[in-house]
């Protein structure tokens, strides 16, 4: 099959993050702002993009453009720029829709952080899922989970984001802050199962209350969680690439994909961090597809499915 038809159809992505998907051009040009800094675009290229799997998802955050993203953004226009970037790459892949994610805890410098995601939503119209880092300071989580509500009631953001090393900082610490956003109404994913266990992702739906689950598809490994997860109707962000990349698995066909579908698990194809694993959303259908994995009648009930799941 030729990625042409995939590129054609008219795609949904619920699963990315402006950290892997700003390009290392749009760095660059931030870059160059800087006259002391005399770095190449082939720098950024060789930094950003992944040439080999990561041995970790720690490793593999490395990678991510965050420390770039840190550096050399210091005003609001800088990360509006940005987000442009990114949302053009999309466009050009016929991506219709597109909740984008950011952890905004890593701007908080750039002034009050309603302002600064309002002026991002209000020059690109991008739907906004702020993320919940699990390493930040519990007082930052509260400060992000403040910033948005305002941003979700006045239409800004979609909804919000838990991510970070489930190891260390397990769902059973975001309790509190989970019963906050359920009260405030804000639709809700976590990052679970990704490279843990089904158990992470059960504790995600019934502790946390997850609407989505960012990756989860450990949940492969349990059937009790799997029926749960069709019985609350939870959809599973599925990013494969990234789960190769992050060595939650050595190839595409370990990933139980086939296992989820069979069950009847609510699943989307995502890519995570497209710029970092050097993919498209077309890309990764296609691949899956020709790999038999799943086939475009498959990939075409998920879309028609997904819109159920968006957070807009």
């Amino acid at each position: 099959m030729t990625e042409k038809v995939i590129k054609n159809l008219k795609k949904i992505d619920l699963h990315r993050h402006i950290e892997g998907s700003v390009s290392p051009g749009a760095i660059f040009k931030l870059c160059q702002k800087d006259n002391r800094n005399k770095k190449m675009l082939s720098y950024f290229e060789k930094e950003m993009v992944l040439k080999k799997r990561a041995k970790s998802l720690d490793e593999f955050i490395k990678k991510l453009g965050t420390r770039f993203l840190k550096e050399y953004i210091s005003t609001p226009e800088d990360l509006v720029f940005v987000f442009r970037d990114a949302a053009e790459a999309a466009v050009a892949d016929n991506v219709s829709y597109l909740e984008l994610r950011f952890a905004l805890s890593n701007f908080l410098h750039l002034g009050d952080p309603v302002s600064l995601v309002k002026a991002i939503s209000q020059a690109t119209k991008i739907k906004l899922v702020l993320t919940l880092k699990r390493d930040d300071d519990k007082s930052i989580n509260f400060e992000v989970l403040k910033a948005a509500k305002k941003l979700y009631k006045s239409g800004d953001i979609v909804g919000v984001d838990l991510a970070g090393n489930e190891h260390f900082y397990p769902n059973q610490l975001f309790i509190p802050l989970a019963r906050e956003i359920k009260k405030a109404g804000l639709p809700f994913t976590v990052h679970a199962g990704e490279v843990t266990d089904a158990r992470s992702v059960e504790t995600a739906v019934n502790l946390l209350g997850a609407d989505r689950i960012g990756h989860g598809t450990k949940a492969a490994q349990d059937e009790k969680v799997m029926n749960l997860l069709v019985h609350k109707n939870v959809l599973l962000e599925v990013c494969p690439t990234s789960n190769l990349d992050t060595s939650a698995y050595k190839s595409y066909q370990e990933i139980p994909i086939r296992t989820l579908l069979d069950a009847k698990v609510p699943i989307l194809i995502c890519t995570d961090d497209p710029v970092t694993s050097g993919i498209t959303l077309s890309w990764e259908v296609k691949n899956l597809i020709d790999r038999k994995i799943i086939s475009l009648g498959e990939y075409q009930k998920m879309l028609k499915n997904a819109k159920k799941y968006t957070f807009n």
